[in-house]
């Protein structure tokens, strides 16, 4: 967070803290939203950070849907979150008003980029389950991870174009995440199967 808000701190060290302070509480908010979820039924979770993020790991859900609201929910905090701190932010003073405002936006920020459906953003996760539930097999996963090369690849042209580091960074790195599972899928052995197979796989 110290050097995503760098410019930030170098001109106004205290404004600069409390934005890295109230976005690294954001990220925490963000997956404690899927770990309360997963924890409701019984999952048993486990909430990990690190350099850009974080992730919430839980044992498989007994139901798409059940999956569907533990994903949801993270981006949801944040909506949640963003609204109380815009609310607050008049009734307060000076730099405190500053830190609350821009904690609202990096909440807006941070929800939708989650949401955007490149795998394994929140947005992709959902893609994920909507997709099984419509075509079978392997194929699912297939198209999920083409759609989140290409919007990745997409996001890098955008970031060239408009100079944005942490945007062309950021979906670079999904980007090559999504290309490698696709390659990884080529390799597997059920890709050969036909559709006569796709009940017994789904047994």
């Amino acid at each position: 967070m110290g050097v995503i808000f760098y410019p930030l701190l170098g001109q106004n060290p205290v404004l600069g803290i409390g934005v890295i302070l109230l976005a690294s509480f954001s990220v925490l908010a963000h997956e404690m939203g899927h770990a309360l979820v997963s924890r409701h039924y019984d999952l048993e979770p486990m909430v990990q950070l690190f350099a850009f993020g974080g992730l919430t790991h839980h044992r498989p859900a007994r139901r798409p849907r059940d999956e569907f609201l533990i994903t949801a929910a993270g981006p949801g905090v944040n909506f949640l979150l963003a609204i109380i701190l815009y609310l607050v932010a008049p009734a307060s003073d000076g730099l405190l008003a500053a830190v609350l405002l821009y904690g609202t936006w990096i909440n807006v920020i941070w929800g939708l980029y989650n949401l955007a459906p490149i795998y394994p953003l929140d947005g992709g996760l959902i893609l994920m389950i909507a997709t099984r539930k419509l075509v079978r097999g392997i194929r699912a996963d297939r198209i999920v991870h083409g759609v989140g090369l290409v919007l990745a690849v997409l996001g890098v042209i955008y970031g060239v174009a408009r100079s944005e580091f942490w945007i062309m960074l950021l979906t670079g790195l999904l980007g090559v995440q999504n290309w490698r599972m696709l390659q990884a899928l080529e390799s597997h052995p059920l890709r050969h199967e036909t559709d006569k197979h796709s009940q017994v796989r789904g047994l």
